[in-house]
């Protein structure tokens, strides 16, 4: 384990400006075998945060958890938090999900560890996030617990969980056994039935929410150990949301809208915790197609936050790089399609058409148009 330093900038005498002390990322010596770990020192709601981070092996790392978040588009890094002593800017949707985060630990034991991208790779430097991107996977795998920070309450999150929260108090149980319909039948028999509109209505909206619709959360989702998701302060449990969809559908309330969703598909991928669904491997066509209605700021991380999930069948795997060129990775991802056991020229040509749409490429690109020829 190793520290990292805040830098000193030294003024026109040469003497350094303490006031002025931006924490720097120290360079990792291997990034494909070490990870940065976050740990964020207690304190109340309205505290400043402030954490430690250190440098570990993949080898000799403590328990962590993983956290899964959007970043959200378009927004400036403009709050303020403290590593290692030096000022650090994050987004706002980087500190609601550090706050949510030191609102659940408990202080009394050991320190709880955390991993968050934004911060746990150094993002400005191009070749080390390249290598951890290409671990992300294994680090979401190996995390104890990935915390889904899906944003602030609402008031129709705050009503979906009053909801859960009531009927768990009236059978005693948080949710239900899955396998068991005799022990599952009070629970879904507490669902509310005066409520089925405004339950409807709660579950649209919180099916909207950015989160959901976020490419990388699949891997993070399907990877993970255990999923606790939390909005503001509360937290829900993913076999709740799954039964409570599951009985909606049986004719309480037209909510069609969700399924097949993100929202959906994240909650049966939280819940569903099988070794199969977690080591399953298809090809990366059918991931394109199956997940082409999820978003990325970066169109490259529509193959990128699909690798850990690929089959490669043989052919040499796509490897992170941020500096390759869309049709350059386009180029990678054709090679991949025509090198499947089932491959023809026109499930290659239709491949093809989702890999132009999933990168923003049209056929008016010359070079692309020639490489379908």
């Amino acid at each position: 384990m190793t520290f990292e330093q805040p830098q000193s900038e030294p003024d026109l005498l040469g003497s350094p400006l303490l006031a002025a002390d931006q924490f720097t990322h120290s360079p990792l010596s291997n990034p494909r075998e070490e990870i940065r770990l976050l740990h964020i020192e207690e304190g109340a709601d309205e505290d400043p945060i402030d954490c430690m981070i250190t440098t570990w092996l993949q080898s000799s790392e403590p328990p962590y958890h993983a956290i899964s978040y959007t970043w959200g588009d378009g927004v400036d890094a403009d709050e303020t938090i403290h590593i290692n002593g030096g000022p650090f800017q994050v987004r706002r949707n980087c500190w609601d999900a550090l706050c949510q985060c030191r609102s659940q630990f408990s202080y009394s034991r050991e320190p709880d560890y955390i991993w968050i991208d934004s911060i746990c790779i150094n993002q400005d430097d191009k070749p080390e996030k390249n290598s951890q991107v290409a671990i992300m996977g294994e680090i979401f795998q190996r995390a104890a617990t990935v915390k889904a920070c899906i944003g602030r309450e609402d008031e129709a999150s705050r009503f979906v969980h009053a909801m859960l929260l009531g009927i768990g108090q009236k059978t005693h149980r948080p949710y239900p056994n899955p396998f068991n319909r005799v022990l599952k039948a009070p629970w879904i028999d507490s669902i509310p039935t005066v409520d089925n509109t405004t339950l409807c209505d709660a579950l649209l909206t919180l099916h909207r929410r950015p989160y959901f619709s976020r490419l990388w959360v699949v891997q993070e989702h399907r990877l993970a150990q255990h999923v606790d998701v939390y909005c503001g302060t509360d937290k829900f449990f993913l076999g709740a949301l799954q039964h409570l969809l599951e009985e909606m559908r049986q004719g309480r309330c037209d909510i069609d809208q969700i399924n097949g969703s993100g929202f959906q598909i994240l909650i049966d991928h939280g819940y569903v915790r099988s070794p199969v669904l977690r080591n399953r491997r298809e090809h990366l066509a059918l991931l394109l197609a199956r997940f082409a209605g999820f978003r990325c700021a970066d169109p490259r991380d529509k193959i990128f936050g699909l690798l850990r999930m690929v089959n490669w069948e043989g052919s040499d795997p796509i490897l992170p790089d941020y500096n390759c060129s869309l049709l350059g990775l386009a180029r990678l991802a054709l090679w991949v399609f025509t090198k499947s056991r089932a491959a023809d020229s026109q499930g290659i040509i239709s491949s093809a058409s989702l890999l132009m749409k999933a990168l923003g490429l049209t056929s008016e690109h010359k070079e692309m148009a020639a490489l379908l020829e």
